[in-house]
């Protein structure tokens, strides 16, 4: 069973905190007759995470756009390879260091931009994490994983 999870294990050797997010943009296309026409160009998931120590100091700010028919995560093509995303945090701030131990706020707002039909499926979620280190930790930088 080769899950998100898993190749994160395997990739940092721990679970990385992260958001899974069900913004399957080839269901959406397909929930009413008027999107079956859609430009899948015009087809996107944006999303920005922002995280916090527990005391409201900025620690990361990240903005990314994944495209209906972006190859890495469908193929080209979002109905045919549908997916829904996990977005994972590394435990780095924006200087590209890891954050010490200790509590932190994320939030993640996403949505899907679906064409003419304006945002569909929009999250605005926050929630508090733990960060605890070891002295072996790897890190990276946020990724969006792709989840069947």
């Amino acid at each position: 069973k080769n899950t998100a999870q898993d190749s994160a294990f395997g990739k940092y050797g721990y679970i990385p905190h992260g958001w899974f997010v069900k913004s399957d943009m080839g269901a959406l296309i397909e929930s009413k007759e008027e999107y079956a026409g859609i430009n899948k160009n015009d087809v996107f998931f944006d999303y920005e995470i922002q995280l916090f120590t527990n005391l409201g100091s900025h620690v990361l700010t990240q903005k990314g756009r994944i495209s209906c028919t972006d190859k890495k995560y469908f193929k080209g093509d979002c109905v045919q390879n549908r997916r829904n995303f996990y977005i994972a945090w590394n435990m780095k701030s924006d200087k590209d260091r890891l954050v010490g131990t200790g509590a932190y706020i994320s939030k993640l707002k996403s949505y899907v931009q679906l064409s003419k039909f304006g945002k569909k499926n929009k999250n605005d979620m926050s929630e508090m994490w733990g960060v605890r280190h070891n002295s072996t930790v790897i890190g990276a930088s946020v990724e969006v994983l792709g989840k069947k």
